[in-house]
């Protein structure tokens, strides 16, 4: 978690964002690297080729329109967003063009949900680094956009082995948005890691950003 009562500098920068933090020991890819890789690439394909993949054995079952991985010792149960996405979520949700929108499109679904989730940023492990993510999360229940995936949040978290850095809830979201809407070359990854220094900062200077 970050502490929020020193403020940002050189140091905090370096600690989350430094080149050393993304290197991690691992030299071979674990059980659970595994699991999380193999799901994903399950979530690119299309109908047909998710029945062909399903009709002979494979990692990945289907059990009463529910998923579950079972390639490993541990079982993980899951679902794919884009069968409850409108039709272009749907399409680009199956496809390599929802990678590197984890940031807005975790924002996007808290505000369109309506509801009192939360949105987390945090580490996820692969091998050899740790790679900076954003997820929704609501009722017990991770979405993640970028990898077309709902989870409920323990399996999620244990899977990915999820190092959490923030939260942002929706009801700061919508406290915050006309900062962020006005002040737009704000990276949506550092506003999420330091929302607390930035809207502090920010709301001590409004007459720069020009808001009443």
């Amino acid at each position: 978690m970050i502490d929020n009562k020193n403020g940002i500098n050189s140091k905090t920068f370096d600690l989350l964002l430094g080149k050393d933090k993304f290197k991690i020991r691992e030299k071979t890819k674990s059980a659970k690297e595994e699991a999380l890789k193999t799901i994903e690439l399950f979530t690119l394909l299309s109908d047909e080729e998710e029945d062909e993949y399903l009709y002979g054995y494979s990692d990945i079952v289907n059990k009463d329109g529910t998923y579950f991985y079972v390639g490993g010792r541990r079982q993980y149960m899951f679902d794919r967003m884009d069968k409850y996405s409108n039709p272009e979520d749907a399409s680009k949700l199956r496809t390599k063009d929802r990678y590197g929108l984890c940031c807005p499109e975790s924002m996007r679904l808290a505000f369109e949900r309506n509801k009192g989730g939360k949105v987390v940023i945090g580490y996820i492990h692969y091998t050899e680094k740790k790679i900076i993510h954003a997820v929704y999360e609501e009722d017990g229940i991770v979405y993640d956009y970028t990898k077309n995936l709902v989870m409920m949040s323990h399996d999620y978290y244990n899977l990915t082995d999820f190092e959490e850095l923030n939260t942002v809830t929706r009801k700061e979201l919508q406290s915050d948005y006309e900062y962020i809407h006005k002040y737009e070359s704000i990276p949506l990854k550092l506003y999420l890691i330091f929302r607390d220094e930035f809207m502090r900062d920010l709301k001590k200077n409004k007459k720069v950003l020009k808001i009443k």
